[in-house]
């Protein structure tokens, strides 16, 4: 493995991001967000004497002062990401609860390493795939007679079983490109069981 540090002379983030919450009807509350991405790195000088100059490898396309640009990416910024969810009280009586929660998650592809630039050959070997998941969770919460609260909640999360990769590395370098990668995948769906006990 060769291993090299460039300094990026001039990149920029640009966004929106966008929240929103409402109480529709009694006892049903919502939740929305959005955020908008637009990643760039406009300028990489090739330093002397380095893997990028052409003078020490050969199979560089770049010589000393270039803008290499093209050959990087800047990591975990996708263009679009979406968070929604929702919250009902099915049954409320006095103290005691009983809620229901929904939630949908997105995520937009996105890189993990800076390496995986447009002009590297096979630089989607880097990238992992956009994605989106589905939660619930229903919970039951009661006050008992010393003033201590209670609750019992059944959570599931992917509930669709959707089969998605969290990382993965490319098996290459972005200068004669990948050509295979490694991924790891998230967890299937999976429940679980929440005892929370608060003291009054």
């Amino acid at each position: 493995t060769i291993q090299g540090i460039f300094n990026a002379g001039s990149a920029a983030i640009r966004g929106i991001e966008v929240d929103l919450q409402a109480s529709l009807v009694e006892n049903l509350s919502v939740t929305a967000s959005y955020s908008y991405l637009d990643a760039s790195i406009d300028r990489i000088d090739v330093p002397p004497d380095s893997t990028f100059d052409s003078a020490r490898n050969p199979a560089s396309p770049y010589s000393v002062g270039d803008n290499a640009k093209d050959a990087f990416v800047i990591p975990f910024s996708p263009k679009h990401s979406v968070d929604l969810g929702a919250d009902y009280t099915m049954l409320r009586r006095g103290a005691d609860s009983l809620t229901l929660h929904l939630d949908y998650q997105y995520h937009g592809g996105s890189y993990q390493l800076p390496t995986y630039g447009p002009a590297a050959h096979g630089h989607n070997f880097g990238r992992v795939p956009s994605y989106g998941l589905f939660n619930g969770r229903l919970a039951i919460a009661t006050t008992l007679p010393q003033g201590d609260r209670v609750s019992l909640s059944l959570w599931g999360k992917n509930l669709f079983n959707k089969e998605h990769i969290i990382s993965v590395l490319g098996n290459g370098n972005n200068l004669t490109g990948f050509s295979s990668s490694a991924a790891a995948w998230a967890p299937p769906r999976s429940y679980g069981v929440t005892i929370t006990y608060e003291y009054g």
